[in-house]
């Protein structure tokens, strides 16, 4: 590693401005993977979801 790379590295800012650009896009992503689920099952007719069961036990309350 090049000592020109590791300033670099060391010296690294992040401005507010990318910072809440960033912020945007992290609380943004859930959003769209949802509305892009929803769409895409409105999209393409499929057969009937299966019923499905879960059983968690916890011996003791361990």
């Amino acid at each position: 590693m090049s000592s020109t790379t590791r300033r670099n590295v060391t010296n690294f800012q992040l401005d507010r401005r990318n910072f809440m650009r960033g912020a945007g896009v992290v609380m943004g992503l859930p959003w769209l993977e949802a509305m892009m689920s929803s769409t895409s099952l409105a999209a393409a007719p499929t057969a009937a979801v299966p019923t499905r069961m879960a059983f968690v036990f916890f011996a003791n309350g361990a």
